[in-house]
C-alpha cells in the first residue's frame, strides 16, 4: 500500500512540473510561426528560420542580393527586396520594450541597405539606410534597436502582434555589389525580442485593469 500511495505522489509531482513548464512557455513574449515573406531577395525556397517559440530569430538567406551590372547577382537585379511578416506572442500585461537586429552580409562600390520595422498596432514605424562606398568590398554587421517609443500597446489579455520588417540592398555604381546571402553561413538577421511588464505612471499595474 505504501509503495502504491509514493507512486501516485511522483507522478502527480511529474505532472504537475510538465504543466508548469507549458504554462511558462505559452507566457513568455517570443517569435510565432507561421512567418509570411515575399520579395526578389527571397523567393520560395531561398530562406531558412531558426528561433521560432524563443525571444531571438535567426533569418539566413540564400539569394538575397544586387549588382550593378544586374548580371553579377544571383538575385539577376540592381535592386532587390525582403519583406517579412513576423508574429509575436505577448502575454497579458506585457509590452516589447525594445527589438535588436543585427544585419551582415558584404558590401563592395557604392551601395544601400534599407530596412523599416513597424508592429501592426504602431501608425508609424521606423526607417533605417546604411550606405556603403568600400572599392574593396567589406564584410558588415549593421546593428539595429527600436527605442521605446516603439513599445507595443498594453492589453488584459494574451495576444499575437504582427511585426512587419520591409527591406532592400541596392547596387548604385558600376561594379558594385551587396548582398545578404549565405555564402559564408554568417550572412543573415538576427531578431531579439526585449520585454517588460506593462506600467503606468513608472509603476507596474494589474493586467485586469486595462480593458
Amino acid at each position: 500500500m505504501k509503495n502504491t500511495i509514493t507512486t501516485i505522489a511522483l507522478i502527480g509531482t511529474l505532472t504537475a512540473s510538465i504543466t508548469t513548464s507549458v504554462v511558462a512557455a505559452q507566457d513568455t513574449v517570443h517569435f510565432n510561426a507561421p512567418i509570411d515573406f515575399a520579395g526578389t531577395g527571397c523567393p520560395v525556397g531561398s530562406m531558412t528560420f531558426a528561433g521560432e517559440g524563443t525571444a531571438t530569430l535567426t533569418v539566413m538567406f540564400g539569394s538575397y542580393d544586387a549588382a550593378n551590372p544586374p548580371a553579377d547577382a544571383s538575385s539577376k537585379l540592381q535592386r532587390s527586396s525582403c519583406n517579412f511578416a513576423v508574429p509575436v506572442h505577448i502575454p497579458a500585461g506585457w509590452q516589447i520594450s525594445l527589438l535588436t537586429s543585427d544585419w551582415r552580409g558584404f558590401a563592395a562600390g557604392e551601395a544601400e541597405l534599407h530596412r523599416e520595422y513597424f508592429f501592426a498596432d504602431q501608425t508609424s514605424g521606423i526607417t533605417l539606410i546604411t550606405p556603403f562606398n568600400d572599392p574593396d568590398g567589406v564584410d558588415y554587421t549593421e546593428s539595429d534597436s527600436l527605442e521605446s517609443s516603439s513599445y507595443t500597446a498594453c492589453h488584459s489579455e494574451d495576444r499575437d502582434v504582427m511585426l512587419r520588417i520591409n527591406s532592400n540592398v541596392q547596387a548604385k555604381s558600376d561594379d558594385s555589389y551587396i548582398s545578404m546571402d549565405t555564402i559564408d553561413m554568417d550572412n543573415k538577421v538576427i531578431l531579439k525580442l526585449n520585454s517588460r511588464t506593462c506600467r503606468r505612471d513608472g509603476l507596474p499595474f494589474i493586467p485586469l485593469l486595462l480593458l
